[in-house]
């Protein structure tokens, strides 16, 4: 479990959450219209490199961010992440756990929202019969 953001161009004057969605939807089709910008940004990844434990995934037309709990220092990296892919790429950052656009202003009412998984995770773990890695 994390708490996910994704990274991407609003086209201008368009609803945030539709644009995520209609997003998605592309990306889940696999289309990809500029693999050299997909590369350009993985070079800006590379030179802010990354806090340890987030998954960065690189997608077709977004970045997907993922923060696992438990771990609050890495809500501030990403952060700094999202800040440098709206310099250099353009892109806006929407968090699914709000359903909005969200910038570093944001970050106290995300850090709430994760950390609210913190006092949830142990009783969903608890209600596990078997250990995770016994799948058979």
């Amino acid at each position: 479990m994390s708490y996910d953001l994704t990274l991407f161009r609003v086209p201008e004057g368009s609803d945030p959450a539709a644009a995520f969605e209609e997003l998605m939807e592309r990306e889940e089709q696999g289309e990809d219209s500029a693999p050299a910008e997909r590369q350009r940004i993985v070079e800006v990844l590379k030179a802010c490199r990354p806090e340890a434990g987030m998954v960065i995934e690189v997608h077709h037309a977004s970045v997907s961010i993922m923060i696992p709990y438990f771990r609050q220092q890495a809500m501030d990296a990403a952060m700094e992440i999202v800040e440098i892919l709206r310099d250099k790429a353009g892109y806006s950052c929407f968090d699914p756990q709000l359903g909005r656009l969200v910038t570093r202003a944001d970050l106290p009412l995300m850090a709430a929202e994760y950390r609210g998984m913190d006092r949830v995770l142990p009783a969903i773990a608890a209600s596990t019969r078997k250990p995770w890695w016994k799948f058979w």
